[in-house]
């Protein structure tokens, strides 16, 4: 892939440049390569910017994401942190999706409820 420049990169993944340098500045994205005073992108920071895009939209925090991008560069190996902060997410996501489904049917009973005041309201 060629090298990109912060425009073309800012363009691939929908944000504006100065994001990608929110990110650089908050130690997400590493500073990239620089050819004639212009920041340079490589594909590896383009998947890193993804995921941090994709990660932001999901609702992650920065620090976060920060976790989940050193864990994602620890070296490989049956103890990687990576491995247990993905499995304690996808249990606070269960466990969101499980709550989310109960709020889901009170709203759906009130919307059916015919009552004129809280106060009246067998549902509640």
């Amino acid at each position: 892939m060629a090298e990109l420049s912060i425009g073309e990169l800012a363009a691939r993944v929908r944000l504006r440049p100065s994001a990608i340098r929110y990110y650089e500045a908050a130690g997400l994205l590493p500073p990239p390569a620089r050819r004639g005073g212009r920041r340079r992108y490589d594909g590896a920071s383009l998947r890193r910017l993804s995921f941090i895009v994709q990660a932001r939209r999901a609702g992650l925090t920065i620090a976060k994401v920060r976790r989940w991008l050193a864990a994602w560069d620890a070296p490989p190996g049956a103890g990687s942190p990576l491995r247990d902060i993905l499995a304690a997410e996808l249990a606070t996501l269960d466990a969101r999706s499980v709550e989310i489904e109960r709020q889901r049917a009170r709203v759906a009973t009130l919307l059916d409820c015919r009552c004129t005041s809280i106060a009246d309201c067998p549902s509640l």
